[in-house]
């Protein structure tokens, strides 16, 4: 199942406020509940750091029986500061990610955060946790019991007077040395951060893909599909109301385009920088050639995360540590 993004921000005495629409920005799947989590020991720095962007992914294999899920909501049900997608396949697996800003949960009156899993008996489905993509622990999903409490400091709402609804980050993972385009030849995507409750979701990751690729992607837009994928840098500006309105026109004119959104010469990284542009105004060529390039990419010029690597540095980006994937800053406000 594919989220649609549809929605419009708007500024309201220099607080985000969305349009009617807004806070459907995405479908979600209704999951039932068999097994639960208590995973406050896990996350117990959720409740004294406002800024961390936590996920909990349940992850199982593709041919494996019976109904597998996660919902994650506040003690009332909801989800404020919460995005739980729609399971995606990755090559041999299925990975179901729940994704949690505390300062925004917190600003919607949430003070604790329920997990709820769902599978069936036998399943060898596992859970992990991260924090900023930092790994916190994985467990097999079949141990999972107890109370699923979460507390939230109430001192950590992120309410912002200054006009930015949120944060756009432009990112790529590059290919290795010597890469030809019959390999992995590297991705470029963009991911929004909501700084106010009120935006029209509270994270969100866009990526085009070719339909051609046996991994599960979608030809065409994907919505969260780069969760779970590390870069090697990233490039990141704030965003006010009408900056986000500009990006959110880019994201529907590639829904609207179908498997056509993806090209060999408007790919992945076309689509990055075009929606960077919408939002910054910089233009950012991803046809420049670099140290290293390959043949094919030298000689076709195409639009590639090797060359937008060297350019996004360039032009002020950041490098993550080879390592880890992640600056000692990552994701920090």
């Amino acid at each position: 199942m594919q989220r649609n993004l549809h929605a419009e921000i708007r500024l309201d005495t220099h607080r985000a406020r969305a349009d009617s629409g807004a806070r459907r920005f995405f479908a979600r799947p209704r999951i039932g509940v068999r097994a639960l989590f208590c995973i406050a020991s896990v996350l117990a720095a959720m409740a004294a750091t406002a800024g961390p962007l936590y996920t909990i992914s349940l992850e199982w294999p593709v041919d494996a029986a019976g109904t597998h899920g996660i919902d994650v909501r506040d003690e009332h049900g909801r989800q404020p500061g919460i995005v739980v997608t729609p399971p995606v396949r990755f090559d041999a697996v299925m990975r179901q990610n729940a994704v949690v800003v505390p300062d925004l949960a917190v600003c919607e009156g949430a003070g604790q955060i329920l997990l709820s899993i769902d599978i069936p008996d036998g399943s060898t489905a596992t859970l992990t946790a991260t924090r900023d993509r930092q790994a916190l622990g994985s467990w097999p999903a079949w141990r999972t019991n107890g109370t699923p409490v979460l507390e939230l400091a109430g001192t950590a709402c992120g309410w912002r007077d200054d006009g930015i609804v949120g944060e756009l980050t432009l990112a790529v993972d590059r290919p290795a040395p010597g890469t030809t385009l019959l390999e992995d030849v590297g991705h470029a995507w963009i991911e929004f951060r909501a700084a106010v409750a009120q935006a029209p979701t509270p994270y969100a990751t866009l990526g085009t893909y070719s339909g051609l690729l046996l991994n599960g992607a979608q030809g065409g837009l994907n919505i969260d599909r780069e969760f779970a994928r590390s870069a090697d840098a990233i490039k990141t500006m704030p965003l006010d109301a009408a900056g986000l309105n500009r990006v959110l026109a880019v994201v529907a004119s590639y829904q609207a385009a179908g498997d056509s959104a993806w090209t060999i010469m408007h790919n992945c990284t076309a689509f990055a920088t075009e929606a960077w542009y919408a939002a910054s105004g910089e233009f950012l060529s991803t046809t420049a050639l670099y140290p290293g390039a390959s043949w094919e990419v030298t000689q076709l010029k195409l639009p590639n995360a090797g060359s937008l690597y060297h350019v996004l540095l360039a032009a002020g980006g950041q490098a993550l540590d080879q390592t880890t994937k992640q600056s000692p800053s990552f994701r920090q406000r």
